[in-house]
């Protein structure tokens, strides 16, 4: 499989910086994660630094196989290879990010990743992508909407928040559209494609 790394700002792959980074959250206000063939590990950090890094289970990775990032009109961008790159043997490595307390946006875009975000309280999250695993426990959310092939979703909902559910396409077993509705149904969670498979449950 050849999958193209690209990026959806207006920097040029040159602006990137390599590696991992420490930074004040108070200028950014979203998250956009472009990850393939390892696991995401995103965890609420204590105070309102936001930081990442990269876990590499190969010694022999060239710099543009390594974790690129920049910041874009209060957007964080994290790409697991340098944007415009084309990938056919991906490297496989993992990302830990730490993220303050309620931020507006999270994106995913992932590709044979394996995703955990189990304390959650960002205000929307969009995800995207072929092939992964989303662990999540919201505590905080307005919505969540997911889209892609062949994903699979384990959601608790914690706080006795509640869910709205409206899945669309061929997914879990069914064709069509599908309403589901837990407790107040305060998260709007939208599911869009084919093969996503969900299991939702309160705590």
């Amino acid at each position: 499989m050849q999958i193209s790394m690209t990026n959806n700002n207006s920097f040029k792959p040159d602006n990137y910086s390599v590696g991992g980074a420490e930074y004040d959250a108070g200028s950014i206000n979203s998250i956009d994660i472009n990850w393939i063939n390892g696991q995401v590990d995103i965890i609420e950090s204590k105070d309102k630094t936001l930081s990442f890094s990269e876990n590499l289970h190969s010694s022999k990775v060239r710099d543009d196989e390594r974790l690129h990032w920049c910041i874009c009109a209060k957007r964080l961008f994290l790409t697991a290879t340098k944007p415009g790159i084309i990938v056919t043997n991906a490297v496989k490595k993992d990302l830990k990010l730490y993220v303050p307390k309620n931020m507006e946006v999270i994106l995913l875009n992932v590709v044979n990743s394996s995703v955990n975000y189990t304390s959650a309280t960002a205000k929307k999250l969009k995800i995207s992508g072929v092939n992964s695993n989303f662990n999540f426990g919201l505590c905080e959310c307005d919505e969540l909407k997911v889209n892609g092939v062949n994903h699979s979703l384990d959601i608790i909902l914690f706080n006795n928040l509640g869910a709205t559910v409206k899945s669309n396409g061929v997914s879990s077993g069914f064709i069509g559209k599908k309403k589901e509705k837990y407790g107040d149904g305060r998260v709007k969670i939208k599911i869009d494609g084919v093969n996503i498979k969900h299991n939702i449950r309160m705590d």
